[in-house]
């Protein structure tokens, strides 16, 4: 089973400070944030890298070169890139199968 936590959006900034504690609270496993925009994934996994650690979190859509997609989904799926800021574009792509790191 995969866990599936939804939060009401309050402002941005405390959006994204939201976000950061709960994955910094959980450090040692995987997820995926989803937008419903390209320029929302881009800019959400923006600030979260600058909190987090821009390896540590990419975005991810349908707007990137198809070999950018399967680098970056292969990353998540390795565990190399624990967070993704997706579109439904990823949830399409992946078998979304439990895993750890």
């Amino acid at each position: 089973m995969v866990p599936l936590q939804v939060r009401r959006k309050r402002s941005p900034k405390q959006a994204i400070d939201d976000i950061a504690s709960y994955i910094e609270a959980h450090k040692n496993q995987s997820g995926i944030i989803y937008c419903t925009a390209r320029k929302e994934c881009e800019t959400v996994a923006d600030a979260l890298g600058r909190a987090l650690g821009f390896g540590y979190v990419q975005y991810y859509h349908a707007g990137l070169e198809a070999t950018l997609r399967d680098e970056r989904y292969k990353s998540w799926m390795a565990g190399t890139t624990p967070v993704i800021v997706a579109t439904v574009a990823f949830g399409m792509a992946s078998s979304l199968q439990p895993r750890s790191l």
